[in-house]
């Protein structure tokens, strides 16, 4: 199997209670990226993509992984947990792994921006435990640079910062004037249409934009959120990456025997996107 996060994933259909959400405030504009991970960092021969779409209201915006979205929407009932795991099996039998309903890129938050107000809430699974925390909201330190290219027919403008150990570069639309961006980025004078580090471990790229957007910014409630704090998190799932008896950790906490043995060479050669 191409990764141990599918051997893992195969686990999690048990685990979800049913779909719960509340509405936050209409959507006035939806951009969606395509998402592009270097999962080797080695060998720089393989990638993994997604999809991320962030929806901006008058007040709050949201930002979460589509294929995520998806396989969590399958979940929360039982007539969509059977089609999840038809759509699991099939993918493993046939080696089509890009086809599985779960997030491919190790992006996989739901990031609420001013949500409360003056904060930033993420909710993510670490294991298979769901957990929520906040943090107070971050604006990046742009630097503007005088470099101009059209993305997705609009005039954007260049600009680059640090963030958490990984230095971005980023175009902004200058006709958009919406002071967000995919993930927890955001800050400039125009929505931000492309963004990547510079070494290209991740790359966002919008694909589209859509004004008045149907879907409207929810809180989703897939599952029950342990309270914690990002240091507490950030810190477990890179002990957890970078164990060597990660089939064993997660044998103890389901009860089910994966019969899988992780040795070093298959541990993941791709780093987080927030390095601390």
């Amino acid at each position: 199997m191409r990764n141990f996060v599918f051997i893992f994933s195969l686990i999690m259909a048990t685990s979800l209670s049913a779909q719960k959400q509340q509405t936050i405030e209409p959507t006035l504009l939806e951009c969606r990226y395509q998402l592009v991970q270097l999962s080797d960092t080695v060998n720089h021969n393989k990638s993994a993509e997604d999809e991320i779409v962030l929806r901006i209201g008058k007040t709050v915006s949201q930002s979460f992984n589509y294929n995520r979205f998806y396989g969590d929407s399958l979940m929360s009932t039982p007539q969509g947990n059977k089609l999840w795991g038809v759509m699991m099996m099939k993918s493993i039998k046939s080696r089509q792994y890009g086809a599985m309903p779960i997030a491919h890129t190790s992006v996989s938050e739901y990031v609420y921006k001013n949500y409360p107000q003056g904060k930033l809430t993420c909710t993510d699974q670490f294991k298979l435990t769901f957990y929520q925390y906040d943090e107070t909201m971050m604006t990046q330190q742009w630097q503007t640079v005088d470099s101009t290219k059209q993305i997705l027919g609009y005039n954007c403008q260049k600009a680059e910062c640090d963030f958490r150990g990984r230095h971005y570069i980023a175009w902004f639309a200058i006709d958009i004037p919406l002071n967000n961006g995919p993930w927890k980025l955001g800050g400039l004078p125009g929505l931000i249409l492309e963004a990547y580090d510079n070494k290209d471990h991740y790359h966002f790229t919008a694909v589209s934009i859509k004004q008045n957007s149907a879907e409207p910014i929810c809180f989703y409630h897939f599952n029950n959120f342990i309270k914690t704090d990002r240091n507490t998190l950030f810190k477990e799932k890179r002990k957890f990456r970078n164990s060597d008896n990660k089939a064993e950790q997660l044998e103890g906490e389901s009860g089910i025997n994966l019969n899988v043995s992780m040795s070093s060479h298959a541990k993941p050669t791709f780093d987080t996107l927030e390095k601390f």
